[in-house]
């Protein structure tokens, strides 16, 4: 059955993983580890740097929505750094459950290698070893140092690359909490912008009920007014017609 990891990358059956290793290169050395070890391959893309990291720990990714530290492999061997071009490549890992990418030159190959053909690492005199080498094989004439990335990086440095993993995560709480209390905070200031415009549209249905009264009033009493106007004139007009017929029945009684 196929397995997927959390990043979404395919994964053989164990069975299937057993005496296959990746191969790479950094310079003209080829350097191989178990393909049982690798997460997934991507090409460079952008690095945030860190302050303080060391030299050969370039920064961090986001590798779909993962922070991942990005190491450099070549720089952790105290070889010379180089600029990075399209055959650059990051190997991502795991190690203590903290996902770890590791910048190498190129990739070469996955490959068989079996045991007989593997040698155990090399010793450098009062009975030194370098920790991270696992062997030396012979791959078609070619000798391939095979090396455990989990041992590329001591504990303490481990570590200090996990307390990156955490302050990202925080980071990304707090903004989680921002974003909550700056929404909180636009529906306060919306429920006050609705109040407002609710308050303003009250005034004016009161003004516009107000100034519908007061009309009325003014017709009301500019009505009284025609009346009594109309109600005066009638009366002058009355008075007028009666003192006309009183003089003209006077007249009359005179002849």
């Amino acid at each position: 059955m196929e397995k997927f990891n959390s990043l979404h990358t395919y994964i053989e059956e164990e069975d299937t993983q057993i005496n296959k290793y990746l191969t790479f290169f950094i310079e003209d050395q080829i350097f191989g580890i178990p393909i049982s070890d690798v997460v997934q391959i991507t090409g460079m893309q952008e690095i945030e740097e860190v302050p303080e990291f060391p030299r050969y720990a370039k920064g961090i990714i986001n590798l779909r929505g993962i922070i991942v530290p990005i190491i450099d492999v070549r720089l952790r061997l105290k070889k010379e750094e180089i600029e990075y071009n399209e055959r650059t490549c990051i190997i991502v890992t795991t190690i203590e459950d903290l996902y770890i990418g590791f910048i190498v030159d190129s990739v070469n190959e996955v490959t068989n290698i079996y045991d007989d053909n593997i040698s155990g690492p090399p010793q450098m005199g009062n009975n030194y070893v370098i920790t991270y080498i696992t062997g030396i094989a012979k791959l078609d004439k070619k000798i391939v140092i095979l090396i455990d990335l989990n041992k590329l990086l001591n504990e303490k440095e481990i570590d200090s690359l996990n307390f990156v993993e955490d302050e990202k995560e925080n980071d990304s709480l707090n903004f989680v909490e921002d974003e909550k209390e700056n929404d909180s905070l636009s529906f306060v200031e919306d429920e006050k912008e609705i109040e407002s415009l609710s308050f303003v549209e009250d005034e004016k249905e009161i003004e516009s009920l107000s100034f519908g009264e007061d009309e009325k009033e003014i017709e009301s009493l500019s009505f009284g007014e025609d009346e009594k106007e109309n109600d005066s004139l009638s009366f002058v007009e009355d008075e007028i017609e009666n003192d006309s017929l009183n003089f003209v029945e006077d007249e009359i009684e005179g002849v």
